[in-house]
């Protein structure tokens, strides 16, 4: 998240960020540069992040910033995901995380949101799909873009193909695909926010190689899902949400050259 952050003096210009993310947000560019040095020649560094669309004007003046002159030269892959979805999963996620206590209705309220914003950008619910503004930023200053949706994901051995060939980078066997960071609403807090937050299992996890610890919290992640239960969506609210967005979703295919008119029509049971 550095691109959103460099050269932002702390706290008082990040209020909205709780003490943990502070902590871990990069804003100096030589601590950066630094988490790259490990890379060898031929290989791509990668840096992805949700904010940088939410905060595309500031990312997009830093990244002129450090890339000169060859700022046309990096390669921007966007994911984008049904923005009523979007909205929905990212409200479940902050319950997790012990964030958020109003009904979903209540904290998509405009006038909630233009508050509760203020102290931390994760309650505006809304603005995070409000991609079209976005996207079109992006577009204006980086000619090497692709832009993907998360149902492209279902054909993801071809997507990734594509993304390959994108990086100049040789073709290898594609993963499997799993969930991470799963949202959702705690059957058991105390366990949840154990999963998540112990300080002596991080420090733990923390003492073996990049590997092993994605793989450890790939097994967390399978095992806090047993303790998350993530409810449907109310149609009414759902209808509404998608009538909020129905311009913005136009402007947005005519943007990427998608019929995205599957995200005006309610999903299939």
């Amino acid at each position: 998240m550095f691109f959103c952050f460099d050269g932002i003096k702390m706290p008082d210009e990040i209020k909205e960020l709780n003490d943990e993310f502070k902590d871990q947000a990069v804003r100096n560019p030589n601590d950066y540069f630094d988490l790259y040095k490990a890379a060898e020649d031929g290989q791509v560094a990668i840096d992805g992040t949700t904010s940088y669309l939410y905060r595309h004007a500031t990312t997009i003046s830093s990244m002129k910033r450090h890339y000169g002159d060859r700022l046309q030269e990096v390669k921007i892959i966007i994911m984008l995901r049904n923005p009523v979805d979007r909205a929905w999963s990212h409200y479940n996620f902050l319950i997790r995380n012990g964030f958020e206590d109003l009904p979903f209705a209540e904290a998509i309220n405009r006038d909630t949101m233009a508050r509760r914003k203020l102290h931390r950008w994760g309650f505006d619910y809304l603005g995070f799909g409000a991609y079209s503004d976005q996207i079109k930023a992006f577009k204006e200053q980086f000619p090497l873009m692709r832009v993907y949706l998360t149902e492209d994901l279902k054909a993801h051995e071809s997507v990734l193909s594509e993304i390959y060939d994108f990086l100049d980078l040789p073709p290898v066997a594609p993963p499997a695909m799993k969930q991470a960071n799963p949202s959702g609403i705690p059957k058991n807090k105390f366990v949840v926010d154990q999963m998540r937050n112990n300080r002596l299992l991080k420090r733990m996890v923390n003492l073996f190689p990049e590997r092993t610890k994605h793989l450890i919290l790939e097994k967390r992640d399978q095992m806090m899902m047993k303790f998350l239960k993530k409810p449907m969506l109310a149609d009414d609210i759902r209808a509404k949400l998608t009538d909020y967005y129905r311009d913005e979703i136009k402007e947005l295919g005519q943007l990427i050259n998608r019929d995205l008119s599957h995200w005006l029509k309610p999903p299939r049971p």
